[in-house]
């Protein structure tokens, strides 16, 4: 059996990217995108994008443009300043281009 973690996504940004820094001073862009089942706009899933690839040109990106982001899922644990562990899934992407 073979094992593979790749996602390729088609949507449209819902904030404008973040350019940040990782604990080990690496730039880090970071974005939500929304795509739609079927094409249809009740049907919506909102995803996490962060991408340590050219981040500085991610970082670019605003609000409702269209956006195409291969990458691999990735969950991360972490605890809230209340002690509650959470859980979260996240695109880390390899490659992110515009919608032309």
């Amino acid at each position: 059996m073979i094992s593979q973690n790749e996602v390729h996504l088609a949507g449209w940004l819902v904030n404008d990217a973040v350019v940040g820094y990782t604990k080990d001073n690496r730039e880090v862009a970071i974005f939500t995108m929304v795509t739609y089942r079927d094409n249809d706009r009740e049907k919506r899933e909102y995803h996490r994008v962060v991408s340590l690839r050219n981040a500085s040109e991610i970082g670019i990106l605003k609000f409702g443009e269209g956006v195409h982001v291969w990458g691999t899922l990735h969950t991360r644990t972490y605890t809230t300043k209340d002690g509650i562990e959470k859980a979260v899934t996240e695109i880390i992407a390899h490659n992110v281009t515009m919608e032309i």
